[in-house]
């Protein structure tokens, strides 16, 4: 190879480094443009974590890169060690998101599990008719597997024991309420 081939391919591999430098520094240009304190007040702690680690870690990767191009090895250099410490605290956020994501999918209310406690506690015609509505429960989230939810239990209606004319709602703790349209009838 002649020496002006490796200069085209030192410039080659030189200008495209410059234009992810570049593209880098656009995509960071928002979280430059307030102070970091500023933009970490209004996260949430995890979120906060988060950056902290991954912008520690873009300055560690950045660092690395720059010893490489003024022929440092940095496999001999401390930015190893830091880089590698920095690699533990992502972990660690990681597991706390991933703790945080499973105790926020607990969280919901079981309405069916609810209902059984409270029909077996009141027995006769109310049990009996939050026994039905268990089972209407249980036949929507059977039709409904797969999809998911809001979190949030709608009020479902069902006819008090006794009249068949008056509807009731049954609060997600499993409760029961006169529904709207049957107050509006009484008034």
């Amino acid at each position: 190879m002649s020496e002006e081939t490796i200069d085209e391919d030192v410039e080659a591999v030189v200008s495209e480094l410059d234009a992810n430098l570049n593209a880098i520094q656009a995509q960071l240009e928002p979280l430059f443009q307030r102070p970091m304190k500023d933009t970490v007040n209004d996260l949430p702690p995890l979120e906060a974590a988060k950056l902290h680690v991954v912008g520690a870690y873009a300055i560690n990767t950045l660092f690395y890169i720059y010893l490489k191009t003024q022929g440092v090895n940095p496999a001999q250099h401390p930015i190893k060690d830091e880089m590698e410490r920095v690699k533990n605290y992502f972990k660690k956020v990681q597991t706390a998101a991933a703790d945080a994501a499973k105790q926020e999918s607990n969280v919901h209310l079981n309405v069916s599990a609810a209902n059984r406690f409270i029909a077996g506690a009141l027995g006769g015609e109310e049990g009996k008719a939050l026994k039905d509505e268990n089972a209407k429960l249980k036949n929507k989230d059977t039709d409904n597997k797969g999809s998911k939810g809001s979190k949030k239990s709608p009020k479902k209606t069902s006819e008090t024991p006794g009249s068949s004319t008056k509807k009731r709602s049954v609060n997600a703790d499993g409760s029961s309420t006169p529904s709207k349209k049957s107050k509006k009838k009484a008034n």
